[in-house]
């Protein structure tokens, strides 16, 4: 059944849509999560956030980043020199501009499949700001709800944790969610050309994804 509700569209594709089938350079990745995307970050790695940005070894070197599901296999990670498959497949996209192409398009998908937020309005900023590093906060709160060691909330798929830690925290951060009706009014006044419409800071290349009605 063709789903009508935005906000319904948005949790099909944070939940039920799969996000195991990513292959590149050989490595099968798994979801993207906060794990990986504070790893990647503490390489000045720009991947998946923005790809166009990303250096021939940069687009290898984040392969074995996603490809990790657990803190031992990040930490077993070799970067003081690349590998014989890395190697090779940094020659083949200098010898082949095309792969490069296809290279950061493949990681472009990789983080639309994985990435898929909530969208937030921003409220009145009460209080004292928050403090704490975003994916550590929203990596806690969600584990602490769930009863679950903080370790499965880091590989926990990075929508599916962003739409968690939403719920756990709205109003505390300075956001709420975006009403059905609210998101049908951003999008007639987008429409017509007319933005301005403060809504909450998502992170750096995350999508909200709006369902058609036809769909």
């Amino acid at each position: 059944m063709a789903l009508k509700s935005l906000v319904a569209g948005r949790l099909a594709a944070a939940f039920l849509l799969p996000c195991d089938d990513h292959r590149i350079f050989g490595r099968n990745l798994k979801p993207f999560c906060a794990a990986h995307a504070v790893a990647l970050r503490s390489i000045d790695n720009p991947l998946p956030w923005t790809p166009s940005a990303a250096t021939l070894p940069d687009l290898v070197q984040a392969t074995k980043v996603c490809a990790c599901g657990s803190f031992k296999e990040l930490w077993a990670i070799d970067w003081r020199r690349p590998d014989k498959q890395d190697l090779a497949a940094i020659r083949r996209m200098a010898l082949f501009p095309r792969s490069v192409h296809r290279a950061r398009m493949a990681w472009a998908n990789y983080r639309e499949d994985c990435v898929v937020v909530p969208e937030l309005k921003e409220r009145a900023k009460e209080g004292k700001p928050c403090t704490t590093p975003f994916h550590l906060g929203m990596v806690t709160a969600v584990a602490r709800a769930f009863g679950k060691d903080p370790e499965w909330a880091w590989f926990l798929r990075y929508g599916q944790l962003l739409h968690y830690a939403a719920t756990l925290n709205e109003g505390e951060y300075g956001c709420r969610w975006v009403t059905e009706a609210e998101e049908e009014q951003i999008a007639d006044l987008e429409a017509r050309g007319i933005t301005g419409t403060r809504r909450g800071t998502l992170p750096e290349g995350a999508r909200v994804v709006r369902r058609k009605h036809s769909e």
